[in-house]
């Protein structure tokens, strides 16, 4: 009787998932990046890198702050238009762990535009196409980016309730 509550608790309580599987996303190729210009490096794991240019990343930084108009995103934009580096790393340019939350949405937000060069270090190749899903539990709301093969490059919490 006591596993038979206890399981029955468990079905009870157990959050609800609701996913959305999104159109595939065309992601840049290394035939639109421009000589000279300068990449982000937005992440890096032991499976993926994660690039970016200037323009894309600076563009959606002054973007979201017109919408929304938010310190941490200008302390964002102000450190990397300090940086001269050909190649930045973007999570090195500040130690602020608020100002590193906001370079996670500018991730976010460059995948799902198709705005990224994503190298796949397993395949050796860059993944020209990526998926995003948003899913939605009673407590939490967020998206995770996959490659064609849905192996998951990068997730991000939106919301926890």
């Amino acid at each position: 009787m006591k596993y038979f509550l206890s399981i029955l608790l468990l079905l009870v309580i157990q959050p609800k998932i609701y996913c959305q599987k999104n159109e595939p996303i065309k992601q840049l190729d290394s035939l639109s990046l421009k000589n000279n210009e300068r990449l982000f490096i937005l992440m890096e794991t032991d499976s993926f890198t994660v690039v970016t240019t200037e323009n894309f990343l600076m563009k959606d930084c002054k973007d979201w702050i017109k919408k929304h108009n938010i310190d941490w995103d200008k302390q964002l934009l102000n450190s990397l238009a300090k940086e001269k580096s050909k190649i930045v790393h973007a999570d090195s340019l500040t130690e602020s762990a608020k100002v590193k939350s906001r370079l996670k949405f500018r991730i976010a937000s460059l995948l799902e535009k198709g705005k990224c060069l994503v190298y796949n270090k397993q395949k050796r190749k860059l993944e020209k196409y990526t998926s995003s899903e948003y899913y939605r539990t009673e407590y939490v709301d967020g998206r995770t980016f996959k490659t064609k093969q849905n192996w998951i490059i990068f997730k991000i919490v939106d919301g926890v309730y």
